[in-house]
């Protein structure tokens, strides 16, 4: 049977492990969402007027606001 340390010690290693997990999938969807965002903002300015420049800024503040904050910009 391992020490108390030991055993302690090999809990705190697979709590760790395990927070690490739950960050790396955190990330990667958050890496997702941000890829998404741009995906759209580069779609939308491919397909945009020339002459709406000006608010293709507008839309990206919004839109990428919305994948990240979608509580402050909804309705």
């Amino acid at each position: 049977m391992p020490s108390k340390s030991t055993q302690a010690l090999e809990e705190t290693i697979a709590m760790l492990s395990d927070h690490l997990s739950e960050l790396h999938g955190s990330m990667e969807q958050w890496h997702d969402s941000l890829a998404a965002a741009v995906s759209d903002i580069q779609q939308h300015l491919a397909t945009a007027p020339a002459d709406a420049a000006p608010g293709a800024l507008a839309y990206k503040r919004f839109h990428i606001g919305h994948h990240f904050r979608p509580e402050k910009y909804s309705g």
